[in-house]
């Protein structure tokens, strides 16, 4: 069942908006209204949002539709692009003194549609075209994005493993001299500075590591796991990492969740994603650990239908505003304090679910906490493909 059609109404005809609610409840569009007849009430209401639809009179006593249209357009003006694509809704002129150079006007200046007061029979009809191409539109917007996203991702994986790559080279040259001096007869002191450079190089190693593994040039040894055994096996590890200040819960599939992935790297997922909850809970909270069996239809989502496991970590922290959720699966990028953190925790984990042939979402708002999903095809579906693959 549907919900109801919530619909901001500008109109200072309490007998017309009646009419126009029930011309829509004779045509079975289930709806609730809010109507406005000024200007102040009007942006009040676009303040608090929530609506799917305005419809507008022309012309009232302190107020005008083209004010309204010129007034809720100067809004969307100010927003983003992911901001806007949220907050644009269909705006449909219903009024009975709308001459047809006035309407082309209107719909020139971003009305979607107009309707005049004596064919009214006409409102449901157009209501329902204008919701379903808003609804396309915003499906449409979400591919792309996802396309964009994926593309910038894809150019800054070449590059950071160009870096690596290089970086990886140099360290090589350091950490080989570095072994050669640590000779026996080194004096003690300047055997510990050596020590201590072969440390740095070593650390050093490890970074240029995770770049490859999110550029997807590192090898992986793939194997079938179950995530609940990951997940078992690290639970005493990841309750260390996250301090007694943390509550950890698990909450498991009752049945086997078994991916082909590489073992190290699902230990790392784990791991990084646990951290970063703890992260976000500075002052102690709850990290939930998740493991589940799904199946995406692809009219739900962009990525490919099937059966997926979901490995999912959850806190009731701070959560991310839409701005930081852009960003956080770039390497570097950290909205932690300087020398707190690398910036590629998140960006690893990307990296380590698309070479097992997945992907990462994330669920998050500001004040409400945050899920990161990873979903993996299962194991039968990955060897499928694997096999697929290999005869091709």
């Amino acid at each position: 069942m549907k919900k109801p059609l919530s619909i901001l109404m500008v109109e200072d005809s309490p007998d017309d908006a009646l009419l126009v609610s029930a011309t829509l409840e004779r045509n079975g569009l289930a709806h609730v209204v809010a109507r406005v007849d000024n200007e102040e009430q009007f942006r009040s209401a676009l303040d608090q949002g929530g609506f799917d639809l305005i419809l507008s009179d022309s012309q009232m006593p302190s107020f005008s539709g083209p004010d309204a249209l010129r007034l809720y357009r100067e809004r969307l003006a100010h927003l983003d692009e992911a901001q806007r694509a949220l907050a644009e809704v269909p705006f449909v002129f219903v009024s009975g003194t709308l001459g047809e150079e006035r309407a082309i006007e209107m719909l020139k200046g971003g009305a979607t549609d107009y309707v005049l007061k004596d064919r009214l029979i006409r409102l449901p009809s157009v209501i329902e075209r204008a919701m379903a191409d808003a609804e396309e539109r915003t499906a449409r917007r979400a591919v792309q994005q996802q396309f964009f996203h994926a593309q910038k991702m894809e150019a800054v994986g070449r590059l950071a493993a160009g870096i690596a790559h290089d970086f990886n080279n140099l360290l090589t040259v350091i950490l080989g001299y570095t072994e050669m001096l640590m000779k026996p007869s080194l004096d003690e002191r300047a055997r510990g500075h050596a020590a201590r450079v072969l440390d740095a190089g070593n650390r050093a190693m490890i970074l240029t590591r995770r770049l490859l593994t999110f550029s997807r040039e590192s090898a992986a040894e793939i194997q079938v796991l179950d995530l609940n055994r990951v997940v078992a096996d690290m639970e005493a590890l990841v309750r260390t990492a996250i301090g007694d200040q943390h509550e950890l819960q698990l909450e498991l599939a009752p049945e086997p969740a078994l991916v082909r992935a590489d073992a190290g790297q699902m230990d790392q997922v784990l791991m990084n994603l646990a951290i970063n909850a703890r992260d976000a809970m500075p002052e102690g909270g709850t990290v939930t650990v998740s493991t589940a069996c799904l199946t995406l239809p692809e009219a739900e989502h962009p990525t490919p239908a099937g059966e997926y496991v979901c490995l999912g970590v959850s806190d009731s922290g701070i959560g991310m505003s839409p701005e930081t959720q852009a960003r956080i699966f770039e390497p570097f990028f950290t909205t932690k304090p300087v020398g707190v953190g690398t910036g590629l925790g998140l960006s690893t984990v990307f990296g380590i679910a698309r070479q097992s042939g997945g992907f990462v979402r994330v669920k998050s708002a500001l004040g409400e906490g945050t899920t990161m999903e990873v979903l993996l095809p299962v194991a039968a579906a990955a060897e499928a493909a694997g096999n697929a693959e290999a005869g091709a």
